[in-house]
């Protein structure tokens, strides 16, 4: 059996924290608790992202302007926490579960749209 190896380092793009704050506070506490399960979805979360975007944005992840840097933590606690509401939506209250998945994934649609379409060196200092 072989042993999963990440591709990319876990929690570059955001905390386990912000990830769990997203997914709100009836989130699955076994979970929200599971350190490895988490890194594995931060790990893959990470690669969708580089994947979707096309830009490898953790090979230089310290170089990056704190504002790429803070859309990149939005977009990865967004994505991550929606596999923390699916993996167990049982304890939330009737519609709290979809109406936080469904504020993630748009937050986090919006976050690829705009690194997809980021224009290298267009931030400015005013």
């Amino acid at each position: 059996m072989a042993i999963w190896t990440a591709s990319t380092t876990a929690w570059t793009f955001c905390t386990s924290g912000s990830a769990i704050f997203k997914a709100g506070e009836n989130a699955d506490a076994t979970a929200t608790a599971d350190g490895t399960n988490l890194a594995i979805i931060s790990s893959e979360v990470q690669g969708r992202i580089i994947a979707e975007t096309r830009r490898d944005w953790a090979t230089d992840y310290t170089t990056l302007p704190n504002g790429i840097k803070d859309v990149l933590s939005l977009c990865a606690s967004s994505m991550i926490a929606n596999q923390i509401i699916k993996s167990n939506p049982s304890g939330f209250f009737p519609g709290e579960a979809e109406l936080l998945v469904n504020v993630n994934y748009d937050t986090a649609r919006e976050c690829i749209d705009f690194l997809t379409n980021f224009k290298s060196n267009s931030i400015q200092t005013p």
